[in-house]
C-alpha cells in the first residue's frame, strides 16, 4: 500500500535541489520554493517582450476592475485611459454576426460605442 523511496530514489525540491522529506508527492520543500518555481515558470524571459507582457497583464487588470462583478457595463474612453490603458495592446479580437468587433485582453473585452464610449464586457 505504501512505498517506500531508497536512496538511489531521492526525490529532490524542484527549486532547490534539496532533499525532499515527507510524502510521497512532495515537489517542494516549502511555501517559498513553490512560489519562487512557479514565479519563475510565469516570467518572460525576452527582454523584448517584457514591456508587451506588462501591458497586456495591466490592461486586464484595469478591465477586471472597472467591470467588478458585472458581465457588461458602459464607460468612458476618458475613465480607461486616466487608469492608463493602452488600446494598442489585446490579446485577440472577435467579430460578431453583425459585424461588430470586439477587442479582447485575455477573458475581458470591450466594444467601441461611438468615439467616446466603450462596451466593457467578460468573455464566458
Amino acid at each position: 500500500m505504501f512505498s517506500t523511496i531508497t536512496s538511489s530514489q531521492q526525490r529532490q525540491c524542484l527549486s532547490c535541489g534539496h532533499a525532499l522529506r515527507g510524502r510521497i508527492d512532495k515537489k517542494f520543500c516549502n511555501d517559498q520554493c513553490r512560489s519562487e518555481h512557479h514565479n519563475r515558470k510565469r516570467q518572460v524571459p525576452d527582454d523584448k517582450a517584457r514591456p508587451i507582457a506588462r501591458a497586456l497583464q495591466r490592461n486586464r487588470h484595469i478591465l477586471r476592475h472597472l467591470l467588478g462583478e458585472e458581465e457588461k457595463k458602459v464607460v468612458s474612453r476618458e475613465a480607461l485611459l486616466d487608469l492608463g490603458f493602452r488600446f494598442r495592446y489585446h490579446t485577440h479580437r472577435h467579430e460578431n454576426r453583425r459585424g461588430a468587433e470586439y477587442i479582447f485582453c485575455f477573458e475581458f473585452g470591450y466594444l467601441q460605442l461611438g468615439s467616446e464610449r466603450i462596451l466593457l464586457l467578460r468573455a464566458h
